[in-house]
């Protein structure tokens, strides 16, 4: 995709600590320059503004993933065959696998499970002292629930925010950041080989019940990133 000599161009980057350790300003600017921005020190475009995200996300056969969705060339050429970086009816079929454990049937049988926890982490944080809510509380039930819920054990839910943040540093700038981060999103890459798609049967003494299915969220044979 050329860059018009009309485009609106964002200078800055935001990929740099600064830019990651407040990025709200940054996402102010991009959504004020207009709907599609050229960042030229990253050599991508970036989309903002709710409507128009919306739009791209429905745009699968122009805006492609299948050809990398990093921020970088390396990752790209690394393109290995998941949910995230495929299209069309191969990723249809992977994210309705994907998607089975947290869809409003099974979230209506573990809503009391749910609210209870959330609950207990209300009352413990509401001591009078202030807290981070993204760390101490937003966190919380992706970790202990929601990735029960998706078929994780113990040792992914103890390492989940860590992977996370390694993949987040890996997909973006192959920076010091990026580079470091590697190995580890490369340990949660073959951790998810393992792990089984749960199917769910009738409601178990925490308002839910799996089985495996048996279905590898990816294949084993396939490279791990």
């Amino acid at each position: 995709m050329g860059v018009g000599s009309k485009a609106p161009i964002f200078e800055g980057d935001l990929y740099s600590a600064r830019a990651l350790q407040d990025p709200y300003p940054a996402y102010r600017r991009l959504r004020d320059l207009g709907p599609a921005v050229w960042m030229p020190k990253r050599k991508m475009w970036a989309i903002s503004r709710f409507e128009d995200v919306r739009i791209a996300l429905r745009a699968a056969d122009v805006l492609v993933s299948g050809k990398g969705v990093a921020a970088n060339k390396f990752m790209n050429r690394q393109v290995a065959p998941i949910t995230l970086t495929s299209d069309g009816e191969i990723h249809d079929r992977r994210r309705n696998v994907l998607i089975q454990p947290v869809m409003p049937t099974p979230l209506k049988a573990s809503r009391a499970r749910l609210e209870d926890e959330a609950e207990r982490k209300i009352a413990a944080l509401a001591t009078g002292e202030t807290f981070d809510a993204m760390s101490k509380f937003a966190s919380h039930l992706p970790v202990t629930v929601v990735a029960e819920l998706v078929g994780l054990n113990e040792a992914g839910r103890a390492r989940m925010l860590d992977w996370a943040a390694a993949t987040f540093n890996a997909l973006g700038a192959m920076n010091l950041r990026g580079v470091i981060s590697l190995p580890k999103m490369m340990r949660a890459a073959t951790f998810s080989g393992s792990v089984q798609a749960p199917s769910f049967q009738a409601a178990g003494p925490h308002g839910f019940s799996r089985r495996p299915t048996g279905r590898s969220f990816r294949s084993r044979k396939q490279k791990p990133w």
